[in-house]
């Protein structure tokens, strides 16, 4: 994937030198955004169990965008953010502890676990956004 973004860049390239090129964020980017929400005034409750060991790329990618996505939209002052590292698969609970009226991109967030062959729960007055995704799954696109 790093090798096609490369060569996707150099075709939109228009000349010049080419500026380097950041990794994708992933799990171990987490925190930092954690922390970035908190910095701004919400009180992120984060919980978490298990290792993160190796998982793909596309996984990664796809854990960091729905906590980015989620934590940006949300009007909950104490956001809850639960992360489970199992043997199989990963599990990202998100929380709205408080907030009037939900505000998540919720057809945004659950093409996103699609594309990483996810599987999506949430409750009905969408408080709570459960996504699950498959330790081994190699996505396309996350």
């Amino acid at each position: 994937m790093g090798d096609l973004r490369r060569m996707l860049g150099v075709l939109r390239h228009s000349g010049g030198a080419l500026e380097p090129r950041a990794p994708q964020p992933g799990v171990d980017q987490l925190y930092a955004l954690i922390q970035g929400a908190r910095d701004a005034g919400k009180a992120v409750e984060l919980t978490v169990e298990g290792e993160p060991g190796t998982l793909a790329a596309g996984i990664e990618l796809g854990l960091y965008r729905l906590l980015e996505t989620s934590l940006a939209s949300t009007a909950s002052a104490r956001p809850g953010v639960s992360l489970r590292f199992g043997p199989d698969d990963i599990e990202l609970e998100l929380r709205q502890d408080g907030a009037a009226t939900p505000a998540w991109p919720l057809q945004l967030m659950r093409e996103r676990v699609w594309l990483c062959d996810g599987d999506v729960l949430s409750r009905p007055d969408e408080s709570e956004f459960i996504a699950r995704l498959p330790r081994g799954s190699e996505p396309a696109f996350a």
